[in-house]
């Protein structure tokens, strides 16, 4: 834990012992430490929705106070659809969401949110999607950045196929009936 040293010295004319002239009082600062995790599941594809998980642990020695802020940049390709945690408020500004808790972490706490977003076109084949953390006296800014790459697979193409077919014959002068079936075996 952080502490700092509070240190004093005294001096007169005629002090006989010098050496009892300094003191000093070390003292332990507790304070939130907040560290960002983002995590995913599988691949993302375009054309649909992704969703990304950032949780927030607190290993510092004091909880949070004040409002703690997470900005999650949306790399290019990624568009913001929603975003849902408990206790958290979201807004976005173009490509940066934005994700403010104003509640307390408590040490050894942690709190989390997801982040839905439509996965388009131009982020095949990957993309690397950041946020960082802030929080007031936050001891440790080293913790405050987590990047998590994500493979984007392309739409799937269609792959049509067609059916014709008839039962028994036909006579001149009447209507025939054809069943046609088109099919997609394009795999998911």
């Amino acid at each position: 834990a952080p502490g700092v040293t509070n240190s004093a010295t005294v001096s007169t004319t005629g002090d006989n012992d010098p050496s009892n002239d300094r003191a000093s009082d070390p003292t332990t600062v507790s304070a939130p430490n907040l560290s960002i995790a983002k995590s995913h599941a599988g691949s993302f594809t375009a054309g649909t929705n992704g969703t990304w998980t950032i949780t927030l642990a607190n290993p510092g020695s004091a909880a949070t106070t004040g409002t703690t802020t997470v900005l999650d940049t949306l790399p290019a390709g990624i568009t913001f659809v929603s975003a849902s945690g408990t206790g958290w408020s979201f807004s976005a500004s173009g490509q940066v969401v934005t994700a403010t808790f104003p509640g307390s972490i408590a040490a050894a706490g942690n709190t989390s949110f997801t982040l839905t977003a439509a996965i388009g076109a131009g982020a095949v084949p990957s993309v690397t999607n950041s946020a960082t953390v802030s929080t007031p006296g936050d001891s440790d800014p080293a913790n405050d950045r987590a990047s998590d790459p994500t493979l984007v697979n392309a739409t799937p193409l269609p792959n049509l196929g067609v059916t014709k077919s008839h039962t028994g014959s036909f006579t001149a002068g009447t209507n025939g009936t054809w069943t046609i079936g088109v099919t997609n075996s394009r795999s998911e």
